[in-house]
């Protein structure tokens, strides 16, 4: 946490939700899933470059072949990485020149948070705040390009409010107040919604669902409130 600059509550709830805290790693062989889906055809480019990016992981001795286990879709260890992101992100994270995600906890840490601190983590930002919206306001305005950023006392002036008042959503509100800020709304109308800073954005870099962004940013919220991490 100290040396990628991401707080600790956030590499737990990514641990938690990627693999169940290290628990369920998956059992299936990566090469033949990945070579399977390859096959498949509906996302041949996709996952052909991940079997080279598993095929570099063997040259280089990242990992036996025999042990090269994973989800349905070739993602591996603690971190759930795929493949290509192993290469890019996995960080040796207690000095012994390996890069285990598999079995060594300070090398699953050091590797979740080189992954968001590379794709641009802000330490200073919560992910953001659950918000209720007190007049309508189009679909068109919500979503997370670049130029559907806002101010937050501009999306205030449109209506929006925090759904909770409690101490830590406020602290995270003033916290937020001086960044760049976009409405998500992953059911559109009928749903919750939420304001979120850039560091929701890095978090879809690793999964691009905000199901799995809003659930990253709660969970890593009740953790920290539970255990001050």
């Amino acid at each position: 946490s100290r040396r990628f600059g991401v707080p600790k509550n956030y590499l737990m709830a990514l641990w938690g939700m990627e693999s169940s805290f290290g628990h369920y790693q998956g059992k299936y062989d990566v090469l033949s899933v990945l070579a399977t889906l390859a096959f498949d055809g509906r996302r041949e480019a996709l996952f052909s470059k991940e079997f080279i990016a598993a095929m570099k992981m063997l040259q280089r001795d990242h990992i036996q072949r025999h042990q090269m286990l994973g989800s349905w879709a070739g993602a591996m260890g603690q971190t759930q990485f795929m493949p290509s992101s192993y290469l890019n992100y996995a960080a040796d994270g207690n000095g012994d020149g390996m890069k285990n995600i598999w079995t060594e906890h300070y090398d699953v840490f050091a590797s979740i948070a080189n992954y968001l601190h590379t794709e641009g983590w802000n330490p200073n930002l919560p992910w953001g705040v659950e918000v209720t919206l007190n007049q309508p306001l189009d679909l068109s305005l919500s979503g997370i390009e670049k130029n559907k950023a806002r101010s937050l006392s501009d999306w205030q002036s449109k209506g929006v409010t925090l759904a909770s008042f409690s101490q830590q959503e406020q602290d995270k509100l003033t916290a937020l107040s001086q960044a760049d800020l976009w409405l998500v709304r992953p059911d559109k109308e009928v749903g919750r919604a939420f304001l979120v800073s850039n560091n929701y954005r890095t978090i879809l870099d690793w999964n691009k669902s905000n199901y799995f962004g809003v659930s990253i940013g709660m969970f890593a919220d009740r953790i920290k409130m539970a255990t001050g991490l």
